[in-house]
């Protein structure tokens, strides 16, 4: 840009030395006749001086040296022989020069615009190209940058993995040691026979400790929900930890009594609270009436005769554990499993055709006698006792001491004397509520809990 102010700048001053000279030369083009030649010539020494004392830039010499050939051309023109007094007496001869001089800068002047545009574009080009470069190479370092972020991340994330695996592996190395070492103590050591029931009493008072929500849970549903955790744990502990195999029908024993607590937990949950809504406020009122000490006298009883039931799953998951040949399954103790499948299939029959009979319009009021109710008057309690005499039989090899007999035995009698009690209650009830039935005394005269068979009962029949 500085360059082409330069040639301007130069080419303003060289135009009037070339075309107009001094004063002398201008005041001679505007008068018409001019003076002699002499003057004429005076001018062009001077123009021819100023040429050859030259100049620092390209263009002045340029300018210069064209405007020097024209001067040359006007005054070999004018000093030929016969022509010279009629050029300096021509009136154009200024006009011309002046043309000529106009042409030459209209000429330059487009070159130097050109020039200006070309540059111009080359720069504008060179900007662009730069800023792509710059772009591209701006692209290319934040790919390398995320692709470098992206492999640290992965090996910090691959490093942290492989520290919580070997540290997940360690701490489930060290918790396996210890439960082998706690399950040796308790199963494998004869003095450990106290520990286990009161590890299994434990868990019982844990289940059944729902009843503090509601007083009459502790004699439902926390029978159900002690006995289920007792099961479940015991059931994975032993298959896990043990360095033998465990029988497949000591498992199912177990499994079992698992789903015997699952199914009375949701019979007693969903009679509450969608079959019967009346028994929950039932419910309600007996809460309000228990007091704390009685809360606490019924969860420990309760809680000690719920680990007395599960105590023969235990002890044949105990057997199996150990190595002992008592372990083997012998025909009293498939019969057990029978028993088992038989009483949990009949009860959960019994309560489901109860339920559906009793939601039926104009039902709520009857007695039931559908489906195994015809022959039975209480099928589920009968299911009930069946299942727990299996559970009491398919263990029985696996008494080693009197202990264990003892602690079995309570837990099926304890089992035998509740379902009693329900049985003569819930009897005195319907007799109150059906007594004026005539179908209901004929069918309580030849039906009991164990089937169809003929019986009569005056006292009964007098309640």
């Amino acid at each position: 840009m500085r360059s082409s102010l330069i040639v301007i700048v130069v080419l303003y001053q060289s135009i009037p030395t070339y075309a107009f000279g001094d004063h002398k030369l201008l005041s001679k083009l505007q008068v018409r006749g001019g003076d002699d030649q002499s003057t004429s010539d005076q001018s062009l020494p001077s123009t021819e001086a100023e040429k050859d004392k030259g100049g620092a830039s390209e263009s002045k010499a340029f300018v210069e040296a064209k405007s020097g050939s024209d001067n040359k051309d006007t005054l070999s023109k004018g000093s030929s022989p016969g022509t010279q007094s009629s050029t300096s007496t021509d009136p154009t001869y200024g006009r011309k020069g002046i043309t000529s001089t106009l042409s030459i800068t209209s000429k330059l002047a487009k070159d130097i615009r050109g020039h200006f545009g070309d540059t111009k574009k080359n720069v504008g080009k060179i900007k662009d190209a730069s800023l792509l470069s710059l772009k591209m190479k701006a692209d290319k370092l934040k790919e390398q940058q995320f692709s470098l972020r992206e492999t640290l991340h992965l090996d910090l994330a691959s490093n942290t993995w492989i520290k919580l695996r070997g540290m997940s592996n360690a701490g489930l190395h060290s918790l396996g040691q210890r439960s082998n070492k706690t399950f040796n103590t308790l199963f494998a050591e004869p003095h450990g026979e106290t520990t286990i029931i009161l590890a299994v009493l434990t868990i019982c008072l844990l289940g059944s400790s729902i009843g503090f929500r509601s007083y009459l849970y502790f004699v439902s549903v926390g029978q159900s929900v002690g006995i289920g955790l007792v099961s479940m744990i015991s059931l994975i502990a032993f298959n896990v930890l043990s360095k033998y195999p465990i029988p497949i029908l000591t498992s199912i024993q177990s499994f079992l009594a698992f789903l015997w607590s699952i199914r009375l937990t949701y019979f007693l949950l969903h009679r509450e609270y969608v079959n019967w809504p009346e028994r929950h406020e039932q419910l309600e009122e007996v809460e309000q009436r228990a007091t704390t000490k009685e809360k606490f006298s019924v969860w420990w009883i309760c809680a000690s005769f719920y680990a007395m039931m599960i105590m023969p799953c235990i002890y044949r998951l105990k057997a199996a554990f150990v190595g002992s040949p008592r372990a083997v399954w012998g025909k009293i103790g498939k019969l057990g499993i029978v028993l088992q499948c038989f009483g949990l299939s009949l009860e959960s029959i019994a309560d489901y055709q109860k339920g559906a009979f009793k939601i039926r319009e104009g039902n709520r009021n009857l007695w039931c006698n559908e489906g195994v109710w015809k022959y039975s008057t209480h099928p589920n309690y009968l299911g009930e006792i069946t299942f727990w005499a299996g559970t009491y039989l398919g263990s029985m090899a696996c008494y080693t001491n009197v202990l264990q007999w003892a602690v079995c035995t309570m837990g099926l009698m304890f089992t035998v004397v509740v379902i009693t009690t329900a049985t003569i209650s819930l009897d005195l009830k319907q007799f109150r509520k059906y007594g004026l039935d005539e179908d209901f005394i004929e069918y309580r005269q030849t039906h009991c809990i164990f089937g169809p068979f003929h019986r009569r009962n005056k006292e009964l029949l007098t309640l």
